[in-house]
This record gives structure tokens, C-alpha cells and sequence, in this order.
């Protein structure tokens, strides 16, 4: 029988899991009551779209297109902290189209091997020196690098976080479980200076996936590079920088 080839039943209900969980994630956004019909849409627009491309990558992670569906279920009731697994899941969905199959790789490296680790230490540096220079030099606040300098100090002596700053237990302000990976250091070097030196390096660590992105797209190791300088020398990131010390 002729006529044009049909999605497997397989693809088809990977596709209608990853629509359920990008469906969820926008009634949640909205706020929508019920979510239920924001859900079925999402479920038959997945599999449209399997049956318009069979052949597309989201269709073949399984395992990530169940874990979105249960997450955009759960944003309704559970919005906190569902959402912070939603957003990558998605997001890698939606990505995956615009990454180039079947191609042999074609990398044209303009720039030394060096070169981004180089630029990342710079980086990683520069803004250390810059935010610890004016906590040297008395210009940082209680809030934020006294705040979280005490946040930090009292989990890193396995106490509660209960801070004076803000009159209340630290994780009732925001919800920031990334302060339980940071304090440990604190008993390596217990400054507010080694809160800083992680921001700076993690801001600087930034070039990596960047410079990654371009030689992946568009396949110049030099725009790589180029795109990594200009995160590095943005002015609104040198802004929340100096900001004292966030995790955000």
C-alpha cells in the first residue's frame, strides 16, 4: 500500500511524554487551573510531531521523555522544586533538533589548544581579584557576602543555618542547596575570600559550553573563543560580580 511511511507506536509515545512534560511546564508558568487540558494538548501535539519527524532525536531517549511527563504532572501540586528538573529536560528536547546527525566532524581549529584554558584563568582571575579587592578594602555589605559568609560557616560546622542577618533559618529565603556544596570549603580556608574565588571561578567556567556551542554550530574554534572574550568582558556580568558573592 502506498503512501508515506507512519511514526512506530515507540517514537510516537516518547514524543507524547516530552509534549506532556513541555506542556506542563507552560501551565505552570500560566498558572492554569485545571492543568489537565494543557496536559492532553501537550500529549497530542508530542505525537504530531513523531508522526512528522520519526526520526527525531528527542524520540530516543525514553527514560528522559517518562521523567519530563511525571515532572510536568507534578508542576501543578509541586511547582517547587520540580521546576528546576523540568526547564533542562525540556529544554535538551528542543535543543536536539538543531544539532547537526550524520555528519562527519569538520572542526577547523584557528586557535591553539591553550587558548580557551587560558582564557578561562584569566577570567576565573580577574574577577577574583576584583570582587576580593573590595571586601580587602572594606567595601563588601552584610548582605549578600556576610550573609551568605555565615550561611556558609555555620553548615560548614555542621550547624543550622540560622542567620542573624535575616533573622531566620537561611533556606526559608531561597532555597539555595547549592550553599551544602560550597561550605565544605570553608574548613579548607575559612574566608569570605574563598566565596568569591568560587563565584569567580564558576562565572569564568562559563567559556567552556560556549566555546563548545560554536564549534559545534558553527564549526570555528576562533568564533569560540571570540564568544567567550565577550562573555568575560561584559559589562552586566562584571555588575553581579562585584555584587558581593549569590549563588544565583
Amino acid at each position: 500500500m502506498n503512501g508515506a511511511p507512519s511514526a512506530p507506536p515507540r517514537p510516537v509515545a516518547v514524543a507524547a511524554a516530552w509534549g506532556v512534560g513541555a506542556a506542563g511546564l507552560v501551565a505552570g508558568h500560566l498558572r492554569a487551573e485545571p492543568a489537565w487540558p494543557w496536559l492532553v494538548a501537550g500529549l497530542a501535539a508530542g505525537a504530531l510531531v513523531a508522526l512528522a519527524r520519526p526520526g527525531a532525536e528527542a524520540g530516543r531517549h525514553p527514560g528522559l521523555a517518562v521523567l519530563a511527563a511525571i515532572a510536568g504532572v507534578a508542576m501543578g501540586p509541586r511547582p517547587e522544586p520540580t521546576f528546576f528538573l523540568l526547564v533542562p529536560l525540556v529544554s535538551a528536547a528542543l535543543a536536539w533538533p538543531v544539532r547537526s546527525e550524520g555528519r562527519p566532524e569538520r572542526m577547523p581549529r584557528a586557535m591553539p589548544a591553550w587558548a580557551l584554558p587560558a582564557t578561562f584563568l584569566g577570567g576565573a582571575a580577574a574577577f577574583f581579584v576584583q570582587s576580593a579587592n573590595r571586601y580587602w578594602a572594606f567595601g563588601a555589605g552584610a548582605k549578600d557576602l556576610g550573609l551568605f559568609y555565615q550561611t556558609h560557616w555555620l553548615i560548614a560546622h555542621g550547624r543550622p543555618p540560622l542567620n542573624t542577618v535575616m533573622g531566620m533559618h537561611a533556606l526559608a529565603d531561597h532555597m539555595e542547596l547549592l550553599d551544602y556544596a560550597v561550605a565544605p570549603l570553608l574548613r579548607i580556608h575559612d574566608s569570605p575570600a574563598t566565596l568569591l574565588l568560587v563565584q569567580a571561578i564558576a562565572t569564568a567556567s562559563a567559556v567552556f559550553p560556549l566555546a563548545w556551542m560554536c564549534q559545534r554550530w558553527l564549526e570555528s574554534s576562533g568564533a569560540g573563543l571570540t564568544l567567550a572574550g565577550a562573555w568575560l568582558l561584559a559589562p552586566d556580568l562584571h555588575m553581579g560580580v562585584m555584587f558581593d558573592y549569590n549563588p544565583t
